[in-house]
Parts: structure tokens; sequence; C-alpha cells
């Protein structure tokens, strides 16, 4: 009889789930290719990464991706034209704040730059949010910035992964093709659910 070792079943594991990222974001891309379809296609992204974590992939992950993609293609445009939307307003107030040099414009700056750490905060979260939970795009947007406000530890060790991620990808460019969107979204949607799962056993408890 033939064992396994536990290193090498976590060396198996951890190659099936490099090979899944992989896949997804080749998926991902080529979904996006249009840039009209960036949207659908990240909200399947991140759908796709959430029935995997939960267990709910039925069949192959392509045909849940590409299932998941048509079934929310018009409801995955609300979310991102509503951040989109954000976005801009920030980025013209960013841009009218930078043209003076008075104090009342440094406080304006200051605040703008705020309200863009918070805009970063509500963007790491929305698409986990937004997959699980059905509901208008403010509101999602709103649930995002609180949960990730809420657990301000994670949201820093996310931000930190992601910089780590960035160099990673910057330095080895090869890899920007297969890893570039999948590693960051199954960053949050595992931090997401992990979340959520402590929030709901939390209210089974009470």
């Amino acid at each position: 009889m033939v064992t396994t070792s536990p290193i090498m079943t976590k060396v198996y594991a951890v190659t099936e789930w490099l090979m899944k990222l992989a896949l997804l974001n080749i998926l991902w891309l080529i979904c996006s290719l249009p840039i009209i379809t960036l949207f659908p296609s990240t909200n399947a992204l991140f759908a796709t990464l959430r029935a995997n974590v939960r267990g709910e992939v039925n069949g192959s992950l392509s045909k849940t991706f590409f299932h998941l993609f048509k079934w929310e293609f018009g409801s995955s445009y609300r979310i991102g034209l509503f951040m989109l939307f954000i976005g801009f307003i920030l980025y013209v107030h960013l841009q009218f704040a930078l043209t003076g040099d008075t104090s009342v414009f440094l406080i304006y700056r200051y605040v703008v730059y705020m309200f863009i750490l918070l805009f970063v905060v509500a963007l790491m979260y929305v698409y986990p949010v937004a997959v699980h939970i059905t509901m208008p795009a403010y509101k999602a947007a709103a649930m995002a910035l609180f949960l990730g406000i809420r657990h301000i530890f994670w949201t820093l060790t996310a931000l930190v992964t992601m910089c780590i991620i960035l160099f990673l990808l910057y330095q080895f460019q090869a890899f920007v093709l297969l890893f570039s969107g999948s590693v960051i979204a199954g960053l949050m949607t595992s931090i997401a659910h992990l979340l959520f799962e402590r929030s709901e056993n939390k209210q089974i408890i009470q």
C-alpha cells in the first residue's frame, strides 16, 4: 500500500490551488479583453473563487466561471459603474486640490487623501461582499467599507500582502499572465470568507 507523506500532500494541495488560480486568471483576462466586459469578468472571478472556497463548484472551474459570467452579466455593472463613478469624483477633487498652495487647499488635499484611502478599503472588499449578499451597489460599498474598518488588522494584512504580490509580479513579469488578478482576488475572497464565517457563527451562538 502506497502512503503519501503530509509534506507531499501539502505540496499537492498548493500546486492544485496555483493551477486553479492560473486558470481563473487566464479566463478573467480573456473575458476582460473587450474592456467593456471587465466588470462581469471580475464579478465572475470573485464569485467562482467564493464558490470554490465554500465547496460549491459543480463541475469544472471554467464551467462555473462562464455560468456566473453570463448569469450575473447585467447586475455586475451596477457595482462596477458605481465604484467607477466614486473613483472619478475623487480623481476630480484630487486634481482640483493639487492646484492651490494655500492652507485651505492643503487641508482640502488631506481630506481628499482620507476619502481616497476609504475608497481603497471599500474597493478591497466590495466584490467579495457583492457576490456574497445581493444588495444595491451603494449598500454593498458601505458594507465593504464597514467590514474593512471593523477588521482593520485583516485589512492591513491584505494591503501588505498585496504590495508583496505586486512587487513579486513586477520582478517576475512572466507570471503576470497567470496570477495578476486571481491571486489578489483569491486573497480577498479568503479573508472575506473567514470574516463572514466568524460573523455567522457569532449569530448562531447568540
